[in-house]
Parts: C-alpha cells; sequence; structure tokens
C-alpha cells in the first residue's frame, strides 16, 4: 500500500503516508510467522513502563519548546534517532553502540539485579565496584569478576533493601512478566492523542523461555518470521507438537506453521495450520457420578476392589502405555518441533507425558525449555480442539485505541496491581516476643516424668486387656507398682481402669494373684458397680468365691453373691442346654412347617386333577337311561352355562319321575 497523494487543483501538495489502521486492517488476518515486512517495521513495544515515545524519538530536550523548535528545523534536517536500554536506562546513537552495550559487565549485572527485583545501577557505580573488587579481592582461577561481584554482594547482603525502597516498578515488572499477551504498537507520526491506533498482541508462549528483555522482544518477533525458503516449501516445515490429557481422552498432532494454498470448492484457500500428524484415543478412566481418577480416590481412599475399580486401573495403564508408544513413534517430529504446548489436567497425566523422578525414559523432559501450556481456557481434548489452540496461539489480536484510552487502561491496571500502601502507626512499634526457653528440668520432675510414662502405657495395656504385656511390664517396673491399690490415673486404680474397659481376664489377675483392694471407690461407685459387661461381673463374683474373707465383698465392694467354679461350669452347661433346646424346637417348627406346605400342595393338585376330571364328562354321561333315581352329578367346576343346563337336566328327571309315580297310583 503506498502513500497517499494530496492534491490540489492538479497540483501534488503532500504525499501522506497511510495510517497504521489501514496498514493492519489491509493486512487482516495477521498470523504471527507471517506478518508483513512493512508492518513489521513499524512495530514498538507497548509496554507500562517499558518503553516512552520521547526516548524512543531520541530528544534530549523534553520541554514543549524544544519539541517545537526541532519540528519547525524538521524541514531542513532530518530528525536524529536514538535508541534505548530499558535494563540499565542508557541511551546510544547508533544500533551497534546498542548491541555492544548487551555484551558488557555492566549489562549482565543490571540484568541480574533486575531478575531479583533490584534496580539498576549506574555505569559509574559499577565501575567503581568492579574497581574494588580488583583490589581488594584474589584471583579465584578462571571465575570472572562479575561473578565474583555478585556472590559478594549475595554474602553482604546490600542490596537487601531495594524491594521495600521501590516495590511498585518490582511488582510491575513481574506483573507484565505475567501476562499473556505482548502488546506492540504500530508506530504513526500522523497519530495524535484522540486518534485512534493500532495495536497487535502476540501471546508471549511464542517467545523463548524465559522471556527475553523488553528491549530484545521485537528482534525476537522479527526472527521467527517465515522465510521466502520456507514459504515456498524449499526447507523442512517448521512444526509444533501439541498434546492434550485429562479424563481419559488423549489427543495430539503436529502442526505446520507454513501455510498451504490449496484449492477447495473451486476456490483458492490458504490454510494456516497443516496437520501432519493427528492422533486421538479415549479410555474408560474416570469415576462415573463421582469424578476423579481412579488412581487419585486410590491414594486418598484406598484401594477399591470392585469389578468397575480394577477396569479403571487398567485403562490407566493401557492409556499411559499407548501415549508413551504414539511418542516413541513420533520422535522424530518432537525432536523437530519448535514449541511443545501441553495441557495435563493431574500429576498422573503429567507423568505420563514427562514421567516421574526417573524419567521413566520418556521423549520429552520436563525441563525442555521448547514446553509451553495453553495460556486460555481448553475444553476436552480433541483434534478439533488442538486446532483451534493452534488458530488461536498463531492469529494476532488487534485492537484500535486512543493513545488516552491506553492511558487510561494503564493507569487502571497499575492501580490494580500496584501493592496497596501500609497504614503508618502512630504508636512506636513494640519488638516482637520472643519465645521462651524451655526450662531445664531438675532431677525430681525428670523422675517423676518417667513415672508417669510408665503408669501412662500400664494403663493402656490394662485398657486393651493385654494380660501378659501388663505382667511383663509391672515386674520390670515393680519399684512403681509396689501397692497394685494405689491409684494410678485421675484418681483410679488399674482394677476401675480394667472394669470401665471390660478387661476380664487383668480382672482376674489384679483380684487373684495381686490381692487389688476392691473396695476402693472410683468417685462414688466401686470397680464392680463400673463394670461394663457380664464377663467383668463374673470375674468378681469368683474371687469373692475363691477369697470369702479377704474384703468385704457385700458392703464394701459391693459385689452380690459369690460364683463358685461349680456354679460357673453349671450356668455355662445350662445355657448350651437351653441353646440345644432352642435349636431343636427352631428345626421341629421349621419340618413341620414344611411338611404342612407339602400337604397342602398336594391337596391342590388333588383338587385341580378332579376339577380337570369333571370338566371332560360328557353331558350326557348322567343322564339315567333305564329310568330310577337319576344320579347326581357334581356341578363343581364348571361355567355358568353348563350348570344351568345341568340344572334343567335335573329339574325334567324329577318332574318325570313325579308323573310316572302318579301314573302308578
Amino acid at each position: 500500500m503506498g502513500d497517499i497523494i494530496v492534491l490540489y487543483q492538479g497540483v501534488i501538495l503532500e504525499e501522506m503516508p497511510p495510517r497504521s489502521t489501514e496498514i493492519v486492517k489491509s493486512h487482516q488476518p495477521l498470523y504471527a510467522y507471517t506478518l508483513p515486512r512493512e508492518l513489521l517495521d513499524l512495530l514498538k513495544l507497548r509496554s507500562v513502563g517499558a518503553q516512552d515515545e520521547d526516548l524512543d524519538d531520541g530528544s534530549e530536550e523534553g520541554d514543549e519548546q524544544g519539541e517545537s523548535s526541532q519540528a519547525q528545523e524538521s524541514n531542513d534536517t532530518p530528525k536524529k534517532r536514538r535508541y534505548f536500554c530499558s535494563t540499565t536506562q542508557a541511551s546510544f546513537d547508533t544500533i551497534e553502540e546498542l548491541r555492544m552495550h548487551f555484551h558488557s559487565d555492566w549489562y549482565r549485572y543490571c540484568v541480574k539485579l533486575k531478575a531479583d527485583g533490584k534496580a539498576p545501577v549506574s555505569e559509574e557505580a559499577f565501575d567503581d565496584m568492579m574497581d574494588e573488587m580488583e583490589s581488594s579481592s584474589d584471583d579465584e582461577g578462571d571465575e570472572d569478576k562479575l561473578t565474583q561481584l555478585m556472590r559478594k554482594q549475595t554474602k553482604l547482603n546490600t542490596l537487601s533493601n531495594s524491594r521495600e525502597e521501590e516495590p511498585e516498578e518490582f511488582d510491575t515488572q513481574r506483573a507484565l512478566n505475567r501476562t499473556p499477551l505482548v502488546w506492540f504498537e504500530v508506530n504513526d507520526d500522523n497519530v495524535d492523542d484522540a486518534t485512534p491506533g493500532a495495536q497487535l498482541g502476540v501471546y508471549r508462549a511464542l517467545f523463548p523461555s524465559p522471556t527475553p528483555p523488553t528491549n530484545e522482544i521485537t528482534q525476537h518477533l522479527h526472527n521467527f518470521q517465515l522465510s521466502e525458503s520456507q514459504l515456498d516449501a524449499a526447507e523442512p516445515p517448521r512444526r509444533w507438537t501439541l498434546f492434550m490429557i485429562g479424563g481419559g481422552h488423549f489427543a495430539a498432532c503436529v502442526v505446520s506453521i507454513v501455510p498451504q494454498v490449496v484449492r477447495r470448492n473451486k476456490r483458492t484457500e490458504v490454510d494456516v495450520g497443516v496437520v501432519l500428524k493427528q492422533k486421538t484415543f479415549h479410555r474408560y478412566t474416570t469415576r462415573r457420578k463421582q469424578g476423579g481418577a481412579q488412581s487419585s480416590n486410590d491414594m486418598a481412599k484406598g484401594k477399591a476392589n470392585s469389578a468397575g475399580a480394577m477396569i479403571r486401573r487398567y485403562n490407566e495403564q493401557a492409556l499411559a502405555d499407548d501415549v508413551r508408544a504414539l511418542m516413541h513413534e513420533w520422535k522424530e517430529d518432537i525432536d523437530a518441533s519448535e514449541r511443545i504446548f501441553a495441557r495435563a489436567t493431574s500429576s498422573a497425566n503429567r507423568r505420563i507425558l514427562f514421567g516421574g523422578a526417573n524419567n521413566e525414559e520418556c521423549i520429552i523432559k520436563k525441563t525442555d525449555p521448547r514446553i509451553r501450556g495453553f495460556p486460555f481456557p481448553t475444553r476436552r481434548p480433541t483434534h478439533n480442539e488442538l486446532i483451534r489452540c493452534f488458530q488461536e496461539l498463531t492469529k494476532v489480536k488487534t485492537s484500535y485505541l486512543t493513545r488516552n484510552q491506553l492511558r487510561e487502561q494503564d493507569e487502571a491496571w497499575l492501580a490494580k496491581v500496584a501493592p496497596k500502601p501500609k497504614a503508618v502507626s502512630t504508636q512506636p512499634q513494640q519488638p516482637a516476643p520472643q519465645p521462651e526457653k524451655p526450662r531445664a528440668l531438675t532431677a525430681e520432675e525428670e523422675e517423676a516424668r518417667r513415672v508417669q510414662d510408665i503408669k501412662s502405657r500400664a494403663v493402656e495395656m490394662a485398657s486393651k486387656d493385654r494380660l501378659e504385656a501388663l505382667k511383663t511390664h509391672m515386674d520390670r517396673h515393680a519399684s512403681v507398682f509396689s501397692n497394685a491399690s494405689d491409684s494410678i490415673e485421675n484418681g483410679s486404680t488399674l482394677l476401675q481402669i480394667a472394669a470401665i474397659n471390660n478387661s476380664h481376664n487383668v480382672i482376674s489377675w489384679l483380684l487373684l494373684d495381686k490381692t487389688v483392694d476392691p473396695t476402693v471407690y472410683g468417685g462414688n461407685k466401686t470397680a464392680y458397680e463400673l463394670c461394663k459387661g457380664k464377663e467383668s461381673r463374673d470375674a468378681f463374683r469368683i474371687a469373692m468365691g475363691k477369697m470369702p474373707d479377704r474384703w468385704n465383698w457385700i458392703e464394701g465392694a459391693r459385689v452380690p453373691s459369690a460364683l463358685t467354679q461349680e456354679q460357673l461350669e453349671q450356668s455355662s452347661t445350662s445355657a448350651r442346654e437351653k441353646e440345644r433346646k432352642k435349636n431343636l424346637k427352631d428345626r421341629m417348627k421349621e419340618k413341620r412347617s414344611a411338611r404342612e406346605q407339602q400337604d397342602r400342595e398336594q391337596r391342590e393338585k388333588e383338587e385341580a386333577a378332579e376339577k380337570e376330571r369333571i370338566a371332560n364328562l360328557p353331558s350326557h354321561a348322567t343322564t339315567n337311561t333305564l329310568g330310577g333315581a337319576a344320579q347326581v352329578l357334581s356341578t363343581a367346576g364348571l361355567s355358568g352355562d353348563l350348570k344351568m343346563k345341568v340344572e334343567r337336566e335335573r329339574r325334567a328327571r324329577a318332574a318325570e319321575a313325579r308323573m310316572a309315580n302318579l301314573m302308578k297310583k
């Protein structure tokens, strides 16, 4: 698109260059790898705090009077352009000087300071620090002076307060690096603050990782443009590899970023993303209506043994094997890819793509600098979704905003990301209280703690009815348990603790072998009254029967009666006899019910057979052809019409019999 020529009465007055918006609109749609050369030459980075219009113009006089005077002289002498480094805040006359500056130690040092969130230093201050290093430090082999300087300042922590002095600049730069898009502005001298200009946005994922300095981003945009030989297919196509895996779905493709001219529906079209290879498959790995992979559920709740769980585990392993086999098959294409975009929704899926701690010989390493994530929301992994994501990544975003609107957006964005000022307290700051150091224990306190630990272990064994362990423990610490009737925890004795927990073996051993006093109260109840089960109460009654004169069992221990071993065996025998009789009665009842059911079924079968026999008899089977008394025919099982017919015949025979009797008289 050429310049616009303005004519007045056939005389050429001025040749006006085309506006930036017209240039952008004339080349729509725009893609990041095929930007026109005339548009690339006009692009400059548009980031908050990264570049300023006055600095790009290289004007050393910032006042309005200087600008107006330079505008008046621009008709005779061209304006001299200056180049600016946003990292060191230095300006240069030629591009060669700027490139040499990028290789200097001063620039490298400022880049490291910027990565740590610290302010850059001037060239004079950097030279002084280097001179001090050379004069004060010894030679440390092949290590350069810049590395020595960084180590020394890290040890001394001389720049530890720089982040607190300039928190806004630090937070702004970090927030800029987190934005998914890098915005460029089309340089147009004919656009004022109220006239819309053109802005282009390219996804940050297309640039090298980590993101290069702001003064190098534009050059990287120039570098990854497709050359003429690549567009003419004289070289192997540049390609991307895209992976998506989640919910048992997997989709992958290798896409060429070189556009291809195709003939479709009698029209010539240009395909931006040419698919070289693609593969999708699905396995049942997620739990229906509950969500989540089976492996995640196994780690959270334990391994389930259902049929569905085993099928999902098998499918998860099969899915991992299929993905790794496909990646080995595509190894050459993956190695030749410029970018690898991957989306894995869980750690298990990430291990499938990039391997675990030992990397499991995966094709793609987790540290590969080509790996990128999708900087926008994605849907279920399908081939169409991969193509949509590729087109979204490569297509350049455009906007047409005025400088006033851009300034308002920048102010709103800075107000959003800038840290809020801390409220200044009028009261003097109180020093933080230091935690008190634990006081050293005396010998008596150490002994008391040891005794308490021994008693706690005994309580635990008595609660769980671990008799043998309790015997060994009390024998080992006989000095602590010299009197087994003493209280051991919260005023309770071992006997009372065993009674509460129904530990009948421990109760018998304490009463018979250790002769523990059962009359000691635990609150307002004795140990017998604290028993929770019949076995524990029987242990007290047996001890009363064996040692009737040892304690005041009835009034002191409140044990109602003694229980001898014979009575215990008899009661257990009678209980077994009752159980046997009950089982016998139940079996007899079941047999009687089965016999009654069998008789009932037999009667029903006989009645059904009789009804069927009567129904099959002919109608004249009940007629008495020789006269005399008629045989009574049962009408059971007959239909209504047959019953009426039989009734008419019966009445007719009765009438005939009466008439015959009258004639005889």
